[in-house]
């Protein structure tokens, strides 16, 4: 099946979002510690060449690694950023929500306060009328993750106490185990509530994430990048549907590609047990000379395939038009090829 975008021929994504506007924001925040930008800037590489030999590693790069980059909410992640959600959620959270009473004429606690982290090291929040920053100082949640750095949130727009427009900057390193991911970046977020659910639509021009001490070292730059979450919380188990559209120059593949989501994909957030993963969707990525991947979501982790199946499909078109016969892989594999296996 060919797939295009009514916006370009290129693209992808993938995401999650909290059930709470808090915690919405809180995952949106970490959106930032994922992939890095490309176009226009000194770490532009030539678009990567799309083949068999290589279809794997690109679609864990665009699945696992870039996904990275929405650690709050549910998505295809590695060890760091999945580890570091809770210590970098709950300061967010609490930024947040001083920003927004202030926003919102409701009581406010002080303009600075340090909090302990569970495991070890501090937060300080220091807010004003608009804005806070979250400073991490080697907080710790358990005793395999550290966070350093900042993470600072300004009010664009506020509409009641349910709609914010906020701009993001973020510039931590965290720590889990031997691996560690650095981050540094901003975007503006939209967010939007209400009894049935909520939406986040992240837009920017630049990402940038390290990632070092795991089976692989891999810089990667997100680039003019358009990221929409919803959440449907009205059912039993909430859902979630992502669109996303994005560039990505990755050091370990050494060359660009394009990455979109067509149709959205969908994850189901407060499942038993819970879902890395998401259960269904297709993206679609594009790299040089008309090559494309288009990758299918059979099922999320707990799905059990057919004989000769997998849980993702990647079909390959290497600029013919057409598509060959499909990979089949699992999503445990495409963590293993990105290096975020746990």
């Amino acid at each position: 099946m060919y797939v295009t975008s009514s916006r370009r021929t290129m693209g992808l994504g993938l995401g999650r979002v909290s059930l709470s506007i808090c915690g919405a924001l809180a995952g949106a925040l970490l959106i930032a510690a994922g992939p890095a930008g490309c176009g226009g800037s000194d770490d532009a590489l030539p678009p990567l060449l799309l083949t068999q030999s290589n279809a794997p590693a690109v679609a864990a790069e665009a699945l696992i690694t870039a996904g990275q980059t929405t650690a709050g909410a549910q998505v295809p992640l590695g060890g760091a950023a999945l580890t570091a959600t809770r210590a970098v959620d709950g300061a967010s959270r609490r930024a947040a929500q001083h920003l927004m009473s202030r926003a919102t004429g409701a009581p406010i606690a002080l303009d600075t306060m340090t909090a302990a982290c569970a495991a070890g090291g501090t937060t300080t929040t220091e807010s004003s009328s608009t804005a806070a920053t979250v400073t991490y100082n080697n907080c710790q949640e358990d005793a395999n993750t550290k966070i350093n750095g900042t993470v600072k949130l300004t009010i664009k727009t506020s509409s009641g106490s349910s709609d914010f427009a906020f701009s993001v900057s973020v510039n931590l390193t965290v720590t889990a185990g031997k691996l560690s991911l650095s981050e540094s970046g901003g975007y503006d977020l939209i967010f939007k509530s209400s009894s049935t659910g909520s939406e986040f639509e992240l837009t920017g021009k630049r990402l940038t994430i390290s990632v070092t001490g795991g089976t692989v070292s891999d810089k990667l730059t997100l680039s003019d990048f358009d990221i929409d979450v919803k959440a449907d919380t009205s059912g039993t188990p909430a859902e979630q549907s992502e669109t996303i559209d994005y560039d990505i120059d990755s050091s370990r593949l050494d060359g660009h590609i394009s990455v979109m989501t067509a149709p959205a994909v969908t994850q189901l957030l407060d499942a038993t047990p819970a879902r890395q993963f998401p259960h269904a969707g297709r993206i679609l990525i594009t790299g040089a000379k008309s090559s494309r991947l288009q990758i299918t979501i059979a099922g999320d982790e707990t799905y059990v395939p057919p004989a000769g199946e997998g849980q993702v499909k990647i079909e390959l078109d290497t600029g013919t038009g057409s598509f060959a016969a499909p990979i089949w892989v699992n999503w445990a594999m495409l963590q293993s090829l990105a290096g975020s296996a746990p």
